[in-house]
């Protein structure tokens, strides 16, 4: 039995080492490529979506007292549970953060 389960490991390790040598792998990594470049588009519409807010936020010439409840989708948090629900805020005011320094880079910039 022990020797069957290594004569099939040695035949995967070889199929793996032929498929790396021949390049036959290329057409699995493109489609991981592109799966990760949707996804990057993704976040990209969610954070112009977000930018757009923020830009709204700092343009409104208000005392803003909680910014961050402005920016968050109050459907989702609500069925959110509590650990889920302090990520959520934790990562929504880094995002707010980093969107207002751009916002302000790009204001001086020009």
């Amino acid at each position: 039995m022990l020797v069957k389960e290594r004569s099939e490991l040695k035949k995967m390790a070889a199929n793996a080492k032929n498929r790396l040598k021949f390049g036959s792998y290329n057409a699995k990594q493109d489609n991981v490529i592109n799966y990760l470049e949707y996804g990057n588009i993704k976040i990209s519409r969610e954070e112009e979506i977000l930018y757009r807010k923020v830009t709204e936020i700092i343009e409104s010439n208000e005392c803003i007292i909680n910014p961050i409840g402005r920016l968050m989708d109050k459907q989702l948090y609500e069925e959110m549970s509590q650990a889920e629900r302090l990520k959520y805020v934790l990562e929504l005011s880094k995002t707010y953060i980093r969107l207002q320094t751009k916002y302000f880079q790009e204001r001086h910039s020009t």
